[in-house]
C-alpha cells in the first residue's frame, strides 16, 4: 500500500473515530441531565438576559459559546424539547472545542517529528478514552483548557 493511501486510511479512521464517538454522546447522554448542570445553568440564564446573578468564579467565556450555541437553535424551541436543545448546543460546542484541541496536537507531535500515521491513529484512540467521552458531554469550561493546550505546548516550544 502506498504512502498516500495509508494516511488517507488512518485520516479516515480519525474522523470515523469521531463521528462515532459523537453519534454515541448524542444518543446515549443528555447534557442537562449532569449533576452540576444546575450550578452552571445561571450563566446560560444571565447571556439569554434572564435578569439572573452569577456569583461563581468560573470564567463566562465556556458558557457564552454554549448560550450562543443555543440561540442559533432557539427558533426550533418548544417546551417539549428544551432539552435536548441545550444539550445538542454543549455537544455540538464541545466538538468544536473537541476539533480545534486534536488539531493542536497534531501540530504539534508533527513539530516533533512523529510520523503521520503514529499521530492520527494516537488521536484516534484518544476520542475512546472515557475521560475524553465525559469532556465532551458535560457542560464544564475545561474543554476550553483541552481545545488550547496542545497549541500553546506547540508554541512555547516553538519559542524555545
Amino acid at each position: 500500500m502506498n504512502k498516500g493511501l495509508k494516511n488517507k486510511a488512518y485520516f479516515f479512521t480519525l474522523c470515523v473515530s469521531i463521528y462515532i464517538t459523537q453519534v454515541w454522546i448524542n444518543l446515549y447522554f443528555v447534557s442537562s441531565k449532569n449533576v452540576d448542570f444546575y450550578k452552571y445553568f445561571d450563566f446560560i440564564n444571565y447571556f439569554l438576559k434572564l435578569n439572573v446573578d452569577i456569583d461563581y468564579g468560573h470564567s463566562p467565556l465556556y458558557y457564552f459559546l454554549v448560550t450562543k450555541m443555543f440561540e442559533s437553535n432557539i427558533n426550533n424551541l418548544t417546551l417539549g424539547n428544551y432539552t435536548q436543545l441545550l444539550s445538542t448546543a454543549i455537544q455540538n460546542l464541545n466538538l468544536i472545542l473537541f476539533l480545534i484541541g486534536l488539531s493542536g496536537f497534531y501540530n504539534f507531535l508533527k513539530f516533533k517529528n512523529f510520523k503521520k500515521n503514529t499521530i492520527l491513529l494516537s488521536l484516534s484512540v484518544l476520542c475512546f478514552f472515557p475521560q475524553v467521552l465525559i469532556l465532551r458531554s458535560l457542560m464544564k469550561p475545561e474543554i476550553i483548557a483541552f481545545a488550547f493546550i496542545g497549541w500553546i505546548v506547540l508554541f512555547i516550544e516553538k519559542y524555545m
